[in-house]
């Protein structure tokens, strides 16, 4: 009996699907921490790499997530509204924790 798991051979959607699971988990967790912008930077690749597969086995409702989910998080990485941060902005991700 066939296993996937099994095989010792496995295709490139085995692995786009893993890495970006595993890259948008970090990404998650740098964000929960309040590591930035690499939380920005992680999510952007988990995204992109979601899209790539999604593609590949041509999923549409997940293409659609992850080209708006890459799509959202590009435009955060390049505008961020200075009255939404606080102090003004400019100030280090756990200035205004306290």
């Amino acid at each position: 009996m066939w296993a996937p798991w099994v095989s010792a051979v496995r295709d490139l959607n085995f692995y786009l699907k893993w890495t970006a699971c595993a890259i948008t988990l970090a990404g998650a967790l740098c964000t929960s921490l309040r590591i930035d912008p690499i939380n920005i930077y992680l999510l952007n690749t988990g995204a992109a790499l979601y899209l790539i597969w999604s593609i590949r086995i041509r999923e549409w409702s997940l293409v659609t997530i992850n080209a708006g989910l890459l799509l959202i998080y590009v435009i955060g990485l390049f505008y961020v509204p200075q009255d939404v941060l606080p102090m003004g902005g400019g100030v280090k991700p756990l200035d205004y924790v306290n």
